[in-house]
């Protein structure tokens, strides 16, 4: 913890390294947007939609997770983080700081139990998503606008990661992406064995 501690105090005020800067990040989430963009060409309507197994999400419901979390919730963050300087000196958690250490989330499931308020709805259609990605894409490019503009220092607690400034939760949006490729790759497989038993 000492040693984690007195990295974050020695690296406090220096410009971010070249791989988060905001055009970099910005390039780098528009690759895997692009990656599930281009996938949805490979679904059948019935597919989509289709659960692995009773209480397992859809394809689609995976969709609407990752475009739902980053328009209502990580891109809602940034602009709080930007607005002022609250809990600018406080830290992220260890998980946090190996997260960002190594540049993406541990390839571990998380499971959480069925809600209403987790749980994603299914889609209307593949063409609802369609239309809804290339809003999200111009949401990021004005929030790496901002982020190379905005001088709020400002952190928010991330419920595992702890406390994250603005230009932290932007690549988190990206990681999250990523990080759900691993259930698409499983989600994908289940639905190539369905259509070829």
């Amino acid at each position: 913890m000492c040693r984690q501690r007195f990295f974050l105090k020695t690296k406090a005020g220096l410009p971010p390294p070249d791989n988060m800067r905001p055009s970099a990040l910005l390039t780098r989430f528009e690759a895997v947007l692009s990656t599930w963009e281009n996938a949805l060409d490979s679904y059948s309507e019935s597919g989509f939609v289709r659960q692995p197994a009773p209480g397992a999400w859809s394809i689609g419901q995976v969709y609407i997770h990752l475009i739902g979390s980053a328009k209502r919730y990580h891109l809602r963050q940034i602009e709080a983080c930007l607005s002022g300087d609250d809990h600018a000196r406080a830290h992220k958690s260890f998980a946090g700081y190996l997260t960002y250490l190594l540049g993406g989330m541990l390839p571990v499931r998380i499971k959480v139990p069925p809600s209403p308020q987790y749980t994603p709805p299914q889609p209307e259609s593949i063409e609802q998503l369609r239309n809804m990605i290339p809003a999200l894409r111009e949401q990021m490019a004005a929030a790496a606008g901002l982020l190379s503009q905005a001088h709020g220092k400002g952190k928010i607690a991330h419920p595992a990661f702890g406390f994250l400034n603005a230009l932290e939760w932007f690549a988190l949006i990206d990681m999250h992406f990523r990080h759900h490729l691993r259930q698409k790759k499983r989600i994908d497989a289940f639905l190539r064995q369905q259509t070829n038993p």
